[in-house]
């Protein structure tokens, strides 16, 4: 019996298969005899699995920091590390432990002759910074990549590669509507505003306020909203000779520590590898703020890793981070996402929405920044008062990072009009 592992590839009609998970598509094309592996965790297995990635990636990231300060030449604190590759580190552990349970707890269960196998365009799948790797964890590609190096580790016997029904991911397309005029205005806006932001003490940028109330407090700081803007990562190839030296130790066991340890170099953001001198210079030549008692976001650590970058060298020279919650399910499951985590280790001091923590002194009872100056929500119209808008967050069909959305779509859907 044949093991399908991801969607996109052809469904053999000669011989049953076993499919590892829902995700797998056209399983009505399978021969009679086949089944479908269940694939997804248990909630309270979830949090066992998350717990275990976390023990891996804390032991695996003074290596990675180690490695990538000798790649770059550099004697970087691992405090920086700590707070700008580490989230990625934590997010894959998490994703590709995930994937090793599932398929490992598969093999085990039921007798296969091998598993289907195809081709994959691998120099596409490296991200170039973290917020990708949303993106490749729910694509069939990717994911078939990493069950077959989880195979393949294994000795776990694959046919031969075959041509995988991948579907390519198109670039973001230029708004219709944009405005040259326009454009020009915002960036000379933008010169004038960091103008005067680059001297002031205080980086007040994406705090998630309304726009006038921003101004107002950037105003009353003797300041104006800094405007970040990335600095375009060129359409370089993957350096393999260059990741090659990225050396994480390893032993010769067959756990999912040394797996992981063995494929990271091919996966770190090209944020971290091909792009880093360049990016790390362009801190001195542009025109930054220097020294910056206090930098408050809600978004902006988040958005741009080039900012995060920026962000954690000034930290380490003593600037206080102020961070606004910014959305999401923070503080309100049973479970934290990596994300909140992070927040909750750079920030200095951490705006909630209203919940407290005792176990973190950092965390300020605040509100919802956004509606900041919106007046007494009691007095709307009553018409809006008895409506209820709601929107729906994106999910997974892979086993995902922890977010509230975890599973299913279809069981995702069902929790929310149960709310309803």
């Amino acid at each position: 019996m044949k093991l399908i592992t991801t969607g996109g590839v052809p469904i053999p009609d000669s011989e049953p298969v076993v499919f590892l998970g829902p995700w797998c598509e056209n399983q009505k094309k399978a021969s009679d005899g086949s089944w479908q592996f269940d694939g997804y965790a248990t909630p309270d297995k979830r949090a066992d699995l998350e717990q275990q990635s976390r023990e891996i990636s804390e032991s695996i990231f003074p290596d990675l920091a180690s490695a990538l300060n000798e790649l770059h030449g550099r004697d970087t604190p691992n405090e920086f590390w700590s707070r700008t590759i580490k989230l990625w580190l934590e997010i894959f552990t998490d994703v590709v432990y995930q994937r090793w349970d599932c398929i490992t707890e598969a093999i085990s269960t039921a007798s296969f002759t091998s598993a289907a196998q195809v081709t994959t365009r691998r120099s596409q799948l490296t991200p170039k910074t973290r917020l990708e790797i949303q993106r490749l964890i729910n694509s069939h590609e990717w994911n078939h990549l990493i069950f077959g190096e989880i195979l393949d580790f294994l000795q776990f016997p694959q046919e031969e590669p075959g041509v995988g029904e991948f579907v390519s991911h198109s670039n973001h397309l230029k708004s219709k509507h944009f405005n040259p005029k326009r454009g020009l205005i915002k960036r000379l806006a933008s010169w004038l505003n960091n103008a005067l932001a680059r001297r002031a003490k205080y980086i007040i940028t994406q705090t998630y306020l309304p726009r006038k109330v921003e101004i107002r407090l950037a105003i009353r700081l003797r300041t104006l909203p800094f405007k970040w803007e990335d600095v375009a990562l060129d359409d370089v190839e993957v350096d393999n000779e260059l990741r090659g030296r990225v050396q994480i130790k390893t032993s010769e066991s067959r756990d999912a520590e040394q797996f992981i340890r063995k494929i990271i170099s091919q996966h770190i953001p090209m944020l971290y590898i091909e792009h880093f001198q360049k990016v790390s210079e362009s801190f001195t030549k542009k025109t930054l703020p220097s020294h910056p008692t206090t930098i408050f976001t809600s978004n902006l650590h988040m958005a741009s890793e080039q900012f995060l970058m920026w962000m954690s060298h000034k930290a380490l020279g003593g600037t206080r981070l102020v961070i606004g919650q910014h959305g999401g399910v923070h503080g309100m499951t049973k479970f934290d996402s990596q994300e909140f985590r992070h927040e909750m280790q750079i920030a200095n001091s951490y705006l909630s929405w209203g919940w407290p923590s005792s176990t973190n002194s950092s965390v300020v009872p605040s509100f919802a920044l956004i509606n900041a100056n919106n007046g007494d929500r009691r007095n709307a119209p009553s018409s809006l008062r008895s409506t209820l808008l709601f929107v729906v967050d994106s999910t997974y069909r892979y086993p995902s990072p922890n977010r509230g959305i975890n599973g299913p779509l279809v069981q995702y859907l069902n929790n929310c009009f149960a709310v309803t």
